[in-house]
């Protein structure tokens, strides 16, 4: 599926957010709709941004030590070519069709990263139970998301400090990405976070 649009919807009832997701394919869109709880959002934010600095790190081998500074530029990077081109910013549609498999938003319990050296991160968003939806991020979707859920989380006012260079120290004082492990999926936080 290829990725046209996201959105983050807070629902000040169920206290979470709905992550709404345009996808197409083979030409037709649909929407894949999951809910998001401040619990899964606090533990997916540091898997997500040590996920980032193992990317860099695969990616530029040479460079790990200036991961962050390369992390920042890439970041800065991404949102000026949202800006200009008005990504994530469009209005969402509200005439798509829900993904048949994903007609009712499920819970999100557990996130699953696939990253790979040259390679877009992959999500894997879970719930506690059945199958999930897993995302392809190119570089620039995966900081507008990262953008997007910053903003989000802010408007909801779970006073959650949502910033991206916490975890790049935690990775740099460890060994390298292959000996540490990560160069296998890493899982975002532990199974049945409600």
């Amino acid at each position: 599926m290829e990725l046209i649009n996201l959105q983050f919807v807070y629902d000040d009832v169920e206290d979470r957010l709905l992550l709404r997701i345009a996808a197409a394919n083979n030409g037709s869109e649909q929407e894949l709709r999951a809910w998001l709880s401040r619990r899964f959002i606090g533990n997916f934010w540091s898997a997500l941004q040590r996920g980032l600095a193992v990317q860099m790190t695969l990616t530029h081998p040479g460079a790990a030590h200036a991961s962050a500074e390369l992390i920042g530029m890439a970041h800065r990077s991404a949102i000026d070519t949202l800006t200009l081109h008005g990504a994530f910013a469009d209005r969402f549609r509200s005439d798509l069709l829900p993904h048949s498999d994903l007609a009712v938003p499920f819970l999100v319990a557990e996130a699953k990263f696939h990253i790979v050296a040259n390679e877009p991160m992959r999500i894997n968003f879970l719930p506690v139970e059945g199958s999930g939806l897993e995302i392809t991020f190119d570089d620039t979707e995966l900081h507008g998301f990262c953008t997007l859920l910053m903003e989000s989380v802010q408007a909801a006012q779970w006073h959650i400090a949502l910033q991206l260079e916490s975890a790049w120290d935690d990775v740099h004082s460890q060994d390298s990405p292959a000996e540490s492990g990560f160069d296998a999926p890493i899982k975002g936080m532990p199974p049945r976070l409600n």
